[in-house]
């Protein structure tokens, strides 16, 4: 099998004839693994556009979801549902999204009120399909949010924003100038082992303990103290040299630091014999795979394989003898979708010798225009903006795109470190770990870009899958959700036995939705394609076929992803030394000016009090029994966010509680969602114990009316605390325990009833509209202020089948640069974006 455009090039090229795979050759396997392996694990990616890098108390994040599938980026039509979620800094999910998905995108909105606090938040998103693969894969992006009315000192001194948070293996110091006197730096031999008397490139990586990259320079010595070559880091702290190790030679680098520290690191251990794969891209059109081999492996001519692949698309493979030094093959750069394409070189059996990933660029964007009727504009003046979009072959082509304009004297930031759509879906959405100014790479292509990108390559790695692992049975455990909602469940006996043909009745206490269905032959039961808004409560109700109600209703549990690892970490903080002061500077004003024109909104910020005296917390509390611990020594004290939406208490608190999770639990697990942790001295799960108000709740029906039916309302609920890793407080209570406590008048006096089950199920979010002002009929001469930091949002801006769209907005009364940004996408998954500005006088 072969695919590729092949260019003779000099006299080291060997042109390569088409293979045919027989039915045993391990390339056909190969192959075949990987084709199945996309046919039944397609890779979706999530990408949110949102209207700015940064916000502040009261504002609201407005935001587009795109969803893609494959290699080539269309907009997919796997999944119907997206998740969002905010995330704060104590590893809190605080609000969730959950947004229907029409061509593969969706718009909402989060709002900042006031019970946010100044700090360093997360935006992350994912389909239930996508939690199936590495969760590194998900949309995850840190950002500030500020207080403008947290006054300078406590800005200096208490705000989380102004210092960033460094997490490694070890605790590490920093000169009294702040500089990092330690760093890491490693070296990585292109496609994996030096090889004597082979050259190849070598990169490397210094980072410093908060995760970024530091600027290093040195010099390579052999053994005998001989200078090999000298070496300086490109960007981030990355950079490369070439290297043709000599046999029974070692070789060392001699770092040296900004501050002029030095250091030596010894270069990985060189093999005998093997191959190195470099990449080369120097042309435009086509690059070059350059397959090096050690002389005793040339000399017996052998056969090896090599496959190039994108996100699972065969670009190009074949067998090759290889008889010489250097064996070279050209490719077309147009056969490649732009994006990372992985180069593997395998032996007869199968097995993997060497691999390289490359950035390959090929001409596949969409071509976008904006045009205004002028380059400058008053304040208040309205402005028309025409969009074109054109195919990368230059024909119109119909698109969707989201547009924010901002004004940049309010909303300054590096450019080089915005998430966009091009450096998420065909960067960062295909890396583990950390990237470092992603949109560096997207903004100018120049030779430096260039070389910087692939240093990436070299040292960042790409792991979509083990080509070991794809021969492997691929079973979901999360299955894809389509257009609507579902719930589902199972009808038993009180025996717990599952029913056949039971009937099934959901009913909506909100109203409009009344469904019935019956059991299968497992018991089971599902209720499809649901659609309703968020908030809305259900009541289901079981019976047996000849209507009798001994039997119990079990639901499934929500499928609720916990807190992932954050792995921009050292984007902690970034930007707040200029970049929000100057944006919660713009805030304040606008807060401040609005009033004196009497108008007051639902965003106005009123300046802090602080109340001195205040109520106790036991006051709060209903009367406890002898169950108790003192206050603050709990492992976690955890506090419900937004209760009224918590379909059952196991299913919201799931992934919210340290070393705990929601499972099987009791007499024959007769309870959905009882509360589990790992004993990691035993090496095996345990159930923990229940306390309710000092009470310990020994019934597993109780414990199952509480996590499983809510007959502790969540809303009733002030706190909840766990014991777990406490020796003292496990020796007082008598085991690891969950506490909850209720609020003062609480009574629980709910009959449990096994037959019938009150939830709520997270609703869709519906996105609202973005507000701007309209200034006709002479209305922009008014005197109220008008401070919009974000002038217009449009997450539905759409060109027709000839390539044009229009849009139209008013400036704010602030002049300045303002910056127009079009992101989107077309059904063909060409990915288009463009920045344009204009001035305001």
């Amino acid at each position: 099998m072969k695919r590729a455009l092949y260019i003779p090039f000099f006299s080291v090229v060997i042109l390569v004839l088409a293979f045919i795979p027989g039915d045993n050759d391990p390339v056909d396997k190969l192959i075949a693994s990987l084709q199945k392996w996309v046919e039944t694990n397609p890779q979706e990616k999530v990408y949110l556009h949102t209207d700015k890098p940064y916000y502040a108390v009261g504002d609201t994040i407005w935001l587009k979801a795109y969803v893609t599938s494959g290699s080539r980026h269309k907009p997919s039509t796997h999944s119907g549902i997206v998740y969002v979620d905010l995330i704060n800094e104590r590893d809190s999910i605080q609000k969730t999204l959950k947004l229907q998905l029409t061509k593969g995108t969706s718009a909402g909105d989060l709002i900042l009120a006031d019970d946010f606090k100044e700090g360093n938040y997360r935006l992350r998103a994912y389909t239930q399909w996508m939690r199936n693969s590495d969760k590194d894969y998900f949309f995850d992006r840190t950002f500030i949010v500020g207080d403008p009315f947290l006054n300078s000192a406590d800005a200096k001194t208490n705000s989380p924003i102004a210092k960033k948070e460094t997490k490694g293996k070890e605790n590490k110091k920093t000169d009294v100038k702040g500089e990092l006197s330690e760093s890491d730096v490693r070296f990585f031999p292109e496609s994996g082992d030096l090889v004597n008397g082979i050259t190849s490139k070598v990169a490397f990586k210094a980072i410093g303990i908060n995760g970024a990259g530091i600027s290093i320079k040195g010099k390579i010595k052999d053994n005998e103290g001989k200078e090999i070559a000298g070496f300086s880091s490109l960007h981030a702290g990355m950079g490369a040299f070439n290297l043709k190790p000599e046999l029974g030679k070692s070789y060392v680098a001699e770092i040296i630091y900004p501050d002029g520290s030095e250091k030596q690191i010894m270069l990985p251990k060189v093999s005998d014999d093997g191959y190195a794969v470099s990449i080369n891209q120097d042309n435009k059109d086509s690059l070059s795979v350059s397959i090096k081999a050690s002389s005793g492996l040339y000399q017996s001519a052998k056969t090896v394989a090599l496959i190039v692949q994108s996100s699972g698309e065969v670009i190009y493979s074949s067998s090759i003898k290889i008889t010489k030094p250097i064996t070279s093959i050209r490719l077309a750069k147009g056969s490649f979708p732009t994006g990372i394409a992985q180069f593997t070189l395998f032996n007869n059996e199968g097995e993997p010798l060497n691999e390289r990933i490359a950035f390959v660029k090929s001409r596949d964007l969409m071509q976008l225009k904006v045009e205004t009727e002028k380059t400058s504009y008053n304040t208040k003046e309205n402005v028309e903006i025409e969009l074109e979009s054109k195919n990368p072959s230059g024909k119109p082509v119909a698109g969707n795109f989201s547009v924010t304009v901002i004004n940049e004297g309010k909303v300054p930031f590096d450019e080089a470190s915005e998430s966009t759509i091009l450096s998420n879906l065909l960067l960062s959405s295909d890396l583990k770990g950390y990237i470092e100014k992603p949109n560096y790479y997207f903004i100018n292509e120049t030779e430096e870009t260039s070389r910087a990108l692939d240093n990436l390559m070299l040292t960042q790695g790409y792991r979509r899958f083990v080509w070991k692992s794809l021969g492997q049975a691929f079973t979901p455990v999360y299955k894809t959700e389509k257009s609507g909602i579902e719930i589902s469940g199972k009808v038993v006996t009180l025996g717990n036995k599952p029913l056949v043909n039971a009937k099934v009745n959901l009913l909506s206490l909100n109203g409009g939705i009344m469904e019935d269905a019956r059991t299968f032959s497992d018991g089971r039961f599902k209720f499809e394609d649901l659609m309703f808004k968020d908030g809305f409560k259900f009541v289901v109700q079981g019976k047996t076929s000849d209507n009798r109600k001994n039997v119990e209703v079990i639901l499934d549990s929500a499928q609720v992803e916990g807190i992932t690892k954050n792995r921009n970490l050292p984007d902690v903080g970034n930007g707040t030394s200029t970049d929000i002061k100057v944006y919660l500077e713009n805030s304040r004003n606008q807060d401040q000016a609005l009033p004196k024109f009497g108008k007051l909104s639902h965003v106005q910020r009123l300046k802090e009090v602080k109340i001195i005296a205040k109520k106790r917390e036991s006051e709060k509390l209903a009367p406890q029994g002898m169950m108790q611990i003192p206050e603050g020594h709990a492992d976690q004290t955890f506090f419900l966010e937004k209760p009224e939406v918590c379909a059952n208490l196991g299913i919201c608190l799931q992934g919210r509680l340290h070393g705990v999770r929601f499972g099987k639990g009791g007499k024959d697990g007769v309870v959905n969602n009882y509360p589990l942790y790992h004993d990691t001295l035993a090496d095996s799960v345990r159930l923990m114990q229940v306390i309710v108000n000092g009470r310990k709740i020994e019934d597993d029906m109780e414990i199952a009316g509480i996590f499983d039916n809510n007959d502790i309302d969540p809303v009733d609920i002030v706190k909840i605390e766990v014991v777990r890793s406490n020796l003292a407080l496990i020796g007082l209570l008598g085991r690891s325990s969950i506490l909850i406590y209720t609020k003062r008048g609480y009574l629980r006096n709910k009959r449990y009833t096994p037959n019938i089950v009150n939830f709520s199920v997270k609703g869709f979010d519906k996105g609202r509209e973005f507000y701007e002002p309209r200034y006709e009929n002479g209305d922009k001469n008014n005197r109220i202020p008008d401070f919009r930091s974000t002038i217009y949002w449009n997450p539905a801006v759409k060109t027709n089948n000839e390539g044009t769209g229009l849009f139209d907005f008013y400036n704010a009364n602030e002049p300045g640069i303002y910056k127009v940004v079009v992101e989107g996408i077309n059904s063909a998954g060409e990915l288009g974006r463009l920045v344009y500005r204009y001035t305001v006088k």
